[in-house]
């Protein structure tokens, strides 16, 4: 499947999922998306950060439509490899944890792996485990990426996903990565609503 057709096939799954969702919800997920664009939830870098497999790797592609298909709805999505420029990776990969909106990582190849343990067990990523999104296959379950991303709860549950979920021809993915980010920005919005609300009651004391 070629990579625009891939993108627009996933759009039309999302859009078939939320035609079956409540009346309003539709409209009110873009609601927020668009006010979180515009910065009227989060102040700082809107960016995500997208790991995965690098180039020559099988699942590149689906990477790569990912990000393709994320900016087709607005949201700025960068990959290492933006930025990397010949300097050292660990400095590079601490700086985009701490200033990106979301970091998410599709557990696809060793060097992905690796990303997500790394990033779990540094202690650069303290008090920050909220931001940090991961995808691992289904067969990684009983292993030991799996165990690592998983020990202590400290991380949100890593998303599991059928091997089969992970390929280009399939809109799962895409549609549990959208997911992940609209929730993640609804549950900032209720938190600036609450904390403007109680700003609002202090100043009325």
């Amino acid at each position: 499947m070629e990579l625009i057709e891939a993108i627009e096939s996933w759009k039309r799954a999302l859009e078939d999922c939320w035609a079956k969702s409540p009346p309003g919800l539709p409209e009110y997920k873009s609601r927020v998306i668009k006010d979180f664009q515009e910065g009227r939830i989060h102040d700082g870098d809107r960016s995500i950060w997208l790991c995965g497999p690098g180039r020559g790797h099988k699942h590149y592609g689906v990477r790569s439509a990912l990000r393709d298909f994320l900016s087709s709805f607005g949201f700025v999505v960068v990959f290492t490899e933006d930025h990397y420029s010949g300097r050292l990776l660990s400095e590079v990969e601490d700086q985009q944890f701490k200033v990106h909106y979301l970091t998410i990582v599709l557990c696809l190849s060793p060097g992905s792996a690796g990303e997500a343990i790394n990033f779990l067990h540094q202690e650069r990523t303290i008090g920050r485990f909220a931001k940090l999104k991961v995808f691992i296959p289904s067969d990684y379950k009983d292993g030991y990426v799996y165990r690592c991303l998983d020990e202590g709860g400290m991380l949100p549950g890593p998303r599991i996903l059928p091997e089969s979920q992970f390929d280009i021809s399939s809109p799962e993915l895409a549609i549990a990565v959208y997911e992940t980010i609209w929730a993640h920005i609804e549950n900032d919005s209720r938190s600036r609503q609450l904390a403007l609300r109680d700003e609002a009651a202090s100043q009325a004391v």
